[in-house]
C-alpha cells in the first residue's frame, strides 16, 4: 500500500463507518479521513495543552466543525478511552506520542475498542533522526505477543506532503 491516504481509501472500501484518530495535531489527517468517508462517525482525539499547541487545536475545530459526525475530544489518549466502548470500532489510527511507552499503551487500550474484524493502525513506523525507535518497538512486541499480522505502507518519497510520506502500520484485529 502507498500510503496512510491509501490505508483509509482501504477502510473505505470495507464499509468502515466508526472510527478514532489518535492524536489529531491540526486536525488536517482527520479532515482527510472525513473527506475520504463521507458521514463516517470519527472520535478526534488531541490532549491540546501546551500553550504553543492551541492554535492547532484552533485550526483542528476549524476544519473539522463542518462534518457532523466528529467528536472533538480534548483529552489524553487513555481517559479519551475510557468513554469509548470495547469492540465499538471499526478502525483507530494511532498518531499521539511516539516513545515506547505511550505508543505501547495507545495500541493496547485501542486495539480494545475495534470490533473483530476491524483495523488498528497508525503512522511513523520508521527510526526517527532523533533515533526514536518507540512506535517500531511498541508495535513489533504488541503484534508479535498478541499473534497478528503487521503490514506496512511503503515510505512514499514522492508525496509532495512530507507528513505523507512515512510509512504507516496497521493490523487486522481477527482475534
Amino acid at each position: 500500500m502507498q500510503n496512510r491516504i491509501k490505508l483509509i481509501e482501504f477502510f473505505k472500501e470495507q464499509g468502515f463507518t466508526n472510527a478514532a484518530e489518535i492524536g489529531v495535531f491540526d486536525g488536517r489527517f482527520s479532515e482527510i479521513i472525513c473527506q475520504i468517508i463521507p458521514g463516517i462517525k470519527l472520535l478526534s482525539v488531541d490532549r491540546w495543552q501546551l500553550k504553543t499547541e492551541y492554535p492547532k487545536y484552533k485550526y483542528a475545530l476549524a476544519k473539522l466543525t463542518p462534518f457532523p459526525n466528529v467528536t472533538i475530544m480534548r483529552e489524553t489518549s487513555m481517559n479519551a478511552s475510557l468513554t469509548v466502548p470495547d469492540e465499538s470500532l471499526d478502525f483507530v489510527f494511532i498518531d499521539a506520542l511516539h516513545s515506547y511507552d505511550a505508543v505501547k499503551e495507545d495500541v493496547r487500550e485501542w486495539t480494545k475498542k475495534v470490533r473483530i474484524g476491524g483495523y488498528v493502525s497508525g503512522h511513523d513506523y520508521y527510526v526517527t533522526k532523533t533515533k526514536n525507535r518507540g512506535v517500531i518497538d511498541a508495535v513489533d512486541e504488541y503484534v508479535k505477543d498478541k499473534g497478528y499480522n503487521l503490514q506496512l505502507t511503503d515510505w512514499d518519497k514522492e508525496n509532495l506532503v512530507e507528513d505523507d510520506r512515512q510509512p504507516s502500520w496497521y493490523f487486522l484485529k481477527d482475534k
